[in-house]
């Protein structure tokens, strides 16, 4: 089964970092889920009893992060 794990990724400007945005995402998803299953068309969100939706949801949650960090370290410009 096809999913897709979609995050709200914030940037400031003033402090120029970005950082996931939990709050947007939960306003822009409407509660039907961050995740986006390819064959039924639907909305949802991880499964808390499925142990791989659990494991991909952490793999996404961690390289997000590791991007994130990447680009910290690498400063202004690095991805221009």
């Amino acid at each position: 089964m096809s999913k897709q794990i979609h995050y709200v990724v914030r940037y400031d400007t003033e402090t120029r970092t970005f950082s996931i945005d939990t709050d947007t995402a939960n306003a822009v998803f409407d509660g039907n889920g961050n995740v986006y299953n390819v064959e039924t068309d639907e909305w949802g969100w991880i499964e808390g009893d499925n142990a791989e939706d659990c494991e991909h949801a952490h793999q996404s949650w961690s390289m997000l992060n590791v991007m994130i960090d990447d680009f910290k370290s690498a400063g202004e410009g690095a991805y221009a």
